[in-house]
């Protein structure tokens, strides 16, 4: 074959080499390089698109690493390989891929031969085949426990893999996607909008936007759901505001992208959009992209801060934020990488409950996942945002063996799981020990212990602690809730901030009370009209209140009444998500 031929068949794979990388597949990439590199060692395109694949600041480490073919480590288990793998080239990856399937097909304990079958899956970019082998060679780890590591890094290739192309229907990461017809001028739009949160500018607006009508002009920004606040070094979390939505705005059409992929999110933006735009509310299209492998992680930042915002301060809070989103929001959110039996998605605590002893393999999966999510944040693009968070925390909170100890403090018990908490006795703990477990992801059962405890030991506490977990805790948990609101009226004696909070949760404790009881009934006379005299801010906890004791109509009925005043007033709207965070109650 000439020169030429060969460097046009050399060629050729680097171009299927970046298809593959434009679909999200990496490892198949790479070994279309690879092969490149093979027919033509001097190709410099193709060298060059290795180093850029194997240096990128944004890809994971698992989507950078260089694989090989695993050897097999058992005397009968080379014999065996070598009378089938002298049948077939192995440069050929659909003949080595068929190799290593019989032989993992004939023997269900040789794992190396389903890693590599999986491998040569991966590199031939058929994402869902190499995701069931990998997992395939998860299982088969079970049976020998040398080979756990191996399971574990199976299970994070894993997580690559189902974010690729054609493999959408495992994804878990999703950017959901409403356009809106509109025909009129970008300002009248955010004019509506403004009723329930800023919408800012953010970025020069493009002359086009990909899969929306071509127009002269574009507005792109940000809606929020409250103001920004002013910049101060004494800034918490739960007063920053959450983004809604980013949008693109022109003529003949608006995109609103959510930052979340709860399509949850999805149904509760557009019955805000229709009730802002009534009749000039038209949906031209939804959609639900998986997202980038360089945006798996977009959920997180989903918060903003000053700009004129101190750097020490701006660094606490980044790090506050990843704290706990991971440990109390992200731990509760179900990914199809758990799921499992009659269960298509499992939250990662609810997968940790499950005893290891009794399904290894969702364990391993569960150490993959985070083994994957914590490279997301290796990333050097990302190291600012995630401000060194030691994911041996979120380890710890969910009873999984750490990695490095050295990097959790022994006595910080803001992370701790469900066996740490079982094992403390609550006695000995200082008030401020228990304020750092009280807004812990536990059970019903854990958080009746602590409150209860809190309860008789240190009620002031109660009034000084994060107030959401108040909220939304003590009063569903204590059988008689007037006993605890008199006692917090006794020590609140004339602090006028406490007896606030102590008449909001007395408001909360009235409309669970009116709303079980009149739960069965078709019409809610009496709840319709104390809906209408509660404070705005008490709606958020109360419809979650509301939820988590079943009244799902009262809740419905309540967001509704919330969104009707906040129109009616002008004024900020928080978004409900559910399960409710503290993160998103102000």
């Amino acid at each position: 074959m000439s020169e030429t031929t060969e460097t046009e068949r050399a060629l050729a794979y680097v171009q299927v080499g970046w298809a593959h990388l434009h679909q999200q597949r990496p490892l198949a990439a790479w070994a279309n390089w690879q092969r490149a590199l093979r027919i033509d060692p001097g190709l410099a395109s193709a060298q060059a698109a290795l180093d850029r694949l194997l240096l990128s600041p944004e890809l994971p480490l698992v989507a950078r690493t260089e694989y090989h073919f695993l050897s097999p480590s058992q005397p009968a288990q080379r014999e065996r390989w070598a009378t089938v793998l002298a049948q077939g080239d192995l440069s050929e990856l659909d003949q080595a891929e068929q190799a290593f399937r019989s032989l993992a097909d004939a023997d269900p304990r040789d794992l190396e031969a389903r890693m590599n079958q999986a491998l040569c899956l991966a590199w031939l970019g058929r994402n869902v085949d190499a995701i069931a082998a990998f997992l395939a060679a998860a299982d088969s780890s079970n049976l020998d426990p040398k080979q756990y590591d191996q399971g574990v890094q199976a299970c994070t290739l894993v997580e690559l893999l189902r974010q690729g192309g054609g493999a959408e229907q495992l994804a878990d990461e999703f950017t959901n996607i409403l356009v809106l017809e509109w025909t009129r001028p970008h300002r009248d739009l955010i004019r509506l909008l403004e009723q329930l949160g800023p919408v800012r500018s953010v970025a020069p607006t493009p002359t086009q936007v990909p899969g929306l009508p071509s127009a002269e002009e574009w507005f792109t920004g940000e809606w929020l759901d409250r103001p920004m606040p002013t910049a101060a070094a004494t800034l918490e979390i739960v007063a920053l505001p959450r983004l809604r939505a980013s949008l693109i705005v022109g003529q003949g059409a608006a995109r609103f992208s959510l930052p979340s992929s709860d399509p949850g999110e999805m149904t509760r933006l557009e019955r805000v959009l229709e009730a802002i735009l009534a009749d000039l509310f038209v949906v031209l299209d939804r959609q639900a992209r998986p997202r980038p492998i360089a945006l798996m992680d977009a959920d997180i930042w989903r918060f903003r801060v000053p700009s004129d915002l101190d750097p020490e301060t701006r660094a606490r809070l980044f790090r506050d934020w990843v704290e706990q989103y991971y440990e109390n929001v992200w731990i509760r959110t179900p990914k199809r990488a758990l799921g499992h039996a009659d269960q298509p998605a499992l939250a990662p605590l609810a997968a940790a409950a499950i005893p290891s002893e009794s399904n290894p393999s969702l364990r391993k999966r569960l150490e993959g996942l985070i083994a994957f999510r914590e490279q997301l944040s290796l990333r050097p693009s990302m190291s600012h945002l995630y401000q060194g968070y030691p994911f041996d925390r979120l380890r710890r909170r969910l009873g999984l063996p750490l990695i490095d100890p050295s990097l959790i403090e022994e006595n910080d018990l803001s992370c701790i799981g469900l066996a740490e908490l079982d094992a403390l006795d609550l006695a000995t703990l200082s008030p401020a020990q228990l304020a750092q477990i009280a807004s812990g992801p536990f059970s019903r059962t854990h958080k009746e212990r602590l409150a209860v405890h809190l309860f008789e030991v240190a009620p002031r506490l109660l009034l000084e602690m994060d107030f959401p977990f108040l909220a939304l805790q003590m009063l569903d948990l204590i059988d008689d809730p007037e006993e605890v609101l008199e006692a917090l009226r006794a020590v609140a004696g004339t602090d006028i901030e406490a007896s606030a909070k102590i008449d909001f949760l007395d408001q909360l404790d009235y409309l669970l009370h009116l709303a079980t009881e009149h739960q069965a009934e078709a019409d809610f006379p009496r709840l319709e009209s104390m809906l209408e005299a509660l404070d705005p801010q008490v709606l958020p906890p109360a419809c979650a209140i509301l939820e988590k004791a079943g009244v799902h109509q009262a809740a419905r009925q309540l967001e509704d009444q919330g969104l009707r005043q906040a129109i009616e007033m002008a004024r900020p709207w928080p978004v409900i998500d559910r399960p409710l965070s503290p993160l998103d109650i102000r």
